[in-house]
């Protein structure tokens, strides 16, 4: 059996009508008409454009783990931890891991914001102290604040927005440098926009140790290619796009890794590492090969977006980030947002 939904708008309609007709005729459909939920998101669609929210998800989990009546918190995490001690109490493991799984899920689908919150905490997964606890509940007063905040596909976009995330594929990458105290390996986080819209970020500790930001940013760079690459090739293969997408703008806001990624000769000096080299020498490609997958420009720190998902931020400099990111609250709450900030 097939289960269909269909868009509001006439054109949109008139084609869903075509299509389920033609489908019709060899399989049973079932016409749900608009869609509102699908697999724990919510999903709204009005003349801004189609947004897509969890804000019934969260509110069960909040529920669940008995958070519901908190106050709400302004920032998702506040500094960084460190890992148990023997002399620390430890928290309940399987809460502990249940709660950051919920969270997980949420920050996959439309919660960037959480990322970098939930990507911390989940690394002390086997053995959480209730210092961890206190910052996994910390996160979910966040998410109390922040229930309607959701991603918007919109249909017109500011002429300010389009300058800071310009139309077609744009990628943010940023690095942390040596950021974990215990191994200092750094943390990379990537954001892809298509039309100004995320549809794909991440947020991870590397898995090797470099001597300087610009390499830290030159591994993150290379990381956030290979995530563009397979987004790249799937959507040429759909046909979503009149316009060629090739290559991809990619957006860092080290002055070193631009220059070395558009020199026309490889600087053979820049690192003694072979898995930085590596790193080096696959970004060069993707910018100088036959067929370039990406054009990388220098951003403004201030305007690095991908900043969310490296580090814990202030109150200003994550809601600016959250901006850029696109993330909308619903219309039954204009305010919330900005009641969250000034607490």
């Amino acid at each position: 059996m097939l289960t269909t939904v269909r868009s509001r708008r006439p054109t949109t309609s008139r084609v869903a009508d075509a299509a389920i007709k033609e489908l019709s005729q060899f399989f049973e459909v079932v016409d749900q008409g608009v869609p509102k939920r699908y697999l724990g998101m919510d999903l709204a669609l009005d003349a801004r454009g189609i947004r897509l929210s969890q804000e019934t998800y969260l509110t069960d989990v909040l529920k669940r783990y008995s958070m519901d009546t908190c106050k709400a918190a302004p920032l998702p995490i506040v500094e960084l931890l460190m890992p148990r001690t023997e002399t620390e109490a430890k928290a309940d493991t399987e809460v502990y891991r249940s709660i950051v799984g919920a969270l997980q899920y949420a920050c996959t689908c439309t919660r960037p914001d959480l990322a970098f919150a939930v990507s911390h905490l989940a690394s002390f997964s086997a053995n959480p102290s209730a210092a961890h606890m206190t910052a996994l509940q910390q996160t979910l007063r966040y998410v109390k604040g922040t229930l309607m905040l959701g991603l918007l596909f919109a249909r017109n976009r500011s002429d300010e927005m389009k300058a800071k995330v310009p139309d077609g594929l744009v990628v943010f990458a940023d690095a942390d440098f040596a950021a974990d105290r215990v191994d200092r390996r750094s943390v990379s986080g990537c954001v892809v926009f298509h039309h100004g819209a995320p549809i794909a970020w991440r947020s991870k500790k590397q898995g090797c140790v470099v001597h300087s930001t610009a390499e830290a940013e030159m591994v993150s760079s290379s990381q956030a290619c290979k995530m563009v690459k397979p987004l790249l090739e799937m959507m040429e293969e759909i046909g979503c796009e009149k316009t060629p997408l090739r290559p991809a703008l990619l957006f860092e806001d080290n002055m070193t890794v631009v220059h070395l990624v558009r020199s026309p000769l490889p600087d053979y000096a820049f690192t003694r590492f072979k898995h930085v080299d590596v790193c080096h020498f696959w970004i060069r490609e993707c910018v100088r090969g036959a067929a370039p997958l990406v054009r990388v420009e220098h951003v403004r720190s201030q305007d690095q977006v991908a900043d969310i998902m490296t580090k814990p931020l202030t109150k200003t400099q994550f809601f600016a980030c959250v901006r850029m990111l696109g993330l909308s609250e619903g219309p039954a709450r204009p305010k919330m947002l900005l009641s969250v900030v000034s607490s």
